[in-house]
């Protein structure tokens, strides 16, 4: 007897087969076990397959187009007049093929912090009443509200304060190249994929840093048909004027960023087959010694008139069961284990967002069981060998 049967209501309600799987499930509690871990192990490794895929692949759309807002940046040339500057700035919001131009204050720091690798901080400066959320999404880390400029204070992105170990409400040190020191306070966390920000209004710089700001870069807003091509022969011509000193597409970086990242596709793809291929491998074997180790019990049932497809559903609706559960518990363990890499792999300079979409998840469990089903096809053509003159026999 096994306790399921106490509950009258369910068990009444059971078919022949029913019970017998049942009976079994829990007659061969160590085999089934494994046969779950098993299971559960290939579909947590192709549910982290895929998570890796939905983590990284679309991290320089997002970066620079959900992220940053914009196409392009200037530097100014800070030794050259501030009328030079300024016509520069004219000159390219006046071209047909630019929507909108943001003059900003951008500055370098560095942390100072012994218990990590120094990092290269970049800092940005706004004027309050500037149109700086139509270039930035600054959405927070962790309710993902679209957050604004704090009057006194700063914004810090997601992997810098991870780095340092704070969160709003603390503050935080940079250094400059000269080694002084600038504290900050932070308001809060923001999500950015690639390199280390902190914003602030242009009064805040002044309080933290002791003078004006001055604009020495602008970012660029091109109408939305404008080719790349066309990008940059626009941004060649600025390049040339006295108030510039350098000029930036992000059409460049996401091309850099897309073959950082390549290397991960591969992985992907190489961990999804391992996966498939292991989930055959540990199904085929536990399946196999199964049924070797029921040959008796199979010839009985044989002898008791099932046809050959029963007595394979006699043993698969058991797999299949413990498939599925495999399953469940495989796509749990996915989201824990993509976690772990994605934390452990990740660059200092580098944010994974921790993401594995549905369609995953129903991809990892139609794999998982699309093999299951495989190894219960071979197993079928072992099964219909089976004698029932070995049910007369004597068991060992």
């Amino acid at each position: 007897h096994i306790f399921l049967e106490r509950f009258k209501g369910f068990w009444s309600r059971l078919n022949f087969q029913g019970k017998i799987t049942w009976r079994n499930i829990f007659l061969y509690k160590g085999r089934n076990l494994m046969t779950i871990i098993g299971v559960a192990g290939c579909a947590m490794l192709i549910v982290t397959g895929f998570g890796l895929s939905d983590s990284i692949s679309g991290l320089p759309n997002e970066q620079f187009n959900q992220v940053k807002m914009y196409d392009g940046s200037i530097s100014l040339n800070m030794d050259a007049s501030q009328e030079d500057r300024d016509q520069a700035i004219s000159d390219l919001s006046e071209n047909d093929d630019v929507e909108d131009v943001l003059p900003l204050t951008q500055d370098i720091l560095m942390t100072d912090d012994d218990a990590i690798t120094q990092q290269i901080v970049s800092v940005m400066a706004f004027k309050a009443d500037s149109n700086y959320r139509d270039y930035f999404q600054m959405q927070e880390l962790d309710t993902e509200n679209q957050l604004s400029l704090p009057d006194e204070g700063i914004l810090i992105t997601a992997k810098l304060a991870s780095l340092l170990g704070v969160q709003a409400g603390d503050t935080v040190t940079l250094i400059d190249t000269n080694n002084d020191p600038y504290e900050f306070s932070v308001k809060g966390v923001i999500t950015n994929y690639l390199g280390h920000e902190i914003y602030m209004t242009d009064a805040y710089y002044q309080t933290v840093f002791g003078e004006e700001s001055e604009n020495n870069t602008a970012l660029v807003q091109f109408e939305n048909d404008l080719s790349t091509k066309d990008q940059t022969q626009i941004m060649d011509q600025v390049k040339d004027a006295t108030g510039v000193i350098g000029t930036s597409l992000n059409a460049t970086q996401i091309t850099d960023f897309e073959e950082t990242l390549s290397a991960l596709d591969l992985v992907t793809v190489v961990l999804i087959i391992s996966a498939g291929g292991l989930a055959f491998i540990v199904l085929y074997s536990l399946t196999n010694i199964n049924v070797s180790e029921r040959m008796h019990e199979l010839a009985t049932v044989k002898v008791l008139g099932f046809r050959s497809l029963e007595v394979s559903m006699y043993v698969y609706r058991e797999t299949l069961f413990l498939t599925v559960i495999g399953i469940i518990i495989g796509n749990f363990l996915g989201y824990g284990l993509l976690s772990y890499i994605l934390n452990t792999v990740a660059i200092d300079q580098v944010f994974f967002p921790i993401v594995i979409q549905w369609p995953s998840y129903l991809y990892a469990s139609l794999i998982s069981l699309a093999f299951s089903i495989v190894v219960m096809i071979f197993m079928h053509y072992k099964l219909k060998k089976v004698e029932m003159v070995s049910a007369l026999k004597e068991e060992d």
